[in-house]
């Protein structure tokens, strides 16, 4: 019964995420005088309130499972090499999380700020 449960929240959750753009568009809230930026934000507001329910409906349906599979982990244990992204044999999770995040938020603001220069 808690397969069948979670099988059709999860295809729920899915044609949810697959309608949200819709209703993204016709949502009277404004996040940003650019059209195209303004339905983005709240398309991608929109997709962390669901993101949040199924997160809070699968802890409810199987607490220990949720718990197993999201645990924290040792942030400080060393990572194994991946040339691929740039990640040294034996640096810290908490490093490399934090270049990341770093690197990322610039490449997304300087995409969203070229993007802003130009109107749409």
């Amino acid at each position: 019964m808690q397969l069948i449960f979670t099988v059709l929240l999860v295809f729920g959750a899915t044609v949810t995420v697959l309608n949200l753009y819709r209703s993204a568009q016709k949502t009277p809230y404004s996040l940003s005088r650019l059209p195209y930026i303004n339905v983005q934000a709240k398309y991608q507001t929109l997709l962390l309130a669901v993101a949040l329910a199924m997160l809070v409906l699968l802890y409810l349906i199987n607490p220990s499972n949720f718990t197993r599979f999201l645990a924290l982990g040792n942030s400080s244990a060393p990572a194994a090499a991946v040339a691929l992204f740039g990640i040294a044999e034996g640096e810290s999770w908490l490093t490399i999380g934090g270049s990341l995040t770093l690197f990322i938020t610039l490449a997304t603001a300087s995409f969203t700020f070229q993007l802003g220069c130009v109107d749409i």
